[in-house]
């Protein structure tokens, strides 16, 4: 599902990067009054292009959000498993007694 945002995610970030170029403070203010207004030129595309790295923002901290979650069942299983495989070898040996 992931895969089909992918390509069409990248088209825009290349584009909305190969539009960069160095501006003087007077240009950045007049692009984000006109961001403001929504003036800018090709203002679809880089709404889409803000939107894309939000989204991309959001799906990382989802994701660290699970490999956090997904560590902590992991060591708390295996803790659990060390504690089961401990009490198995004590009821072994209480047996063989």
């Amino acid at each position: 599902m992931i895969g089909k945002y992918v390509l069409p995610a990248l088209v825009v970030c290349a584009l909305a990067l190969s539009g960069c170029e160095d501006k003087s403070a007077i240009e950045k203010a007049q692009d984000k009054v006109n961001d403001a207004l929504d003036r800018r030129p090709s203002e679809d595309i880089r709404d889409a292009a803000e939107d894309v790295g939000a989204a991309a923002k959001d799906f990382g901290s989802a994701v660290k959000d699970v490999a956090k979650e997904v560590a902590h069942d992991a060591k708390s299983t295996a803790s659990d498993i060390a504690e089961d495989a401990k009490d198995a070898a004590q009821e072994l040996k209480d047996s063989a007694k």
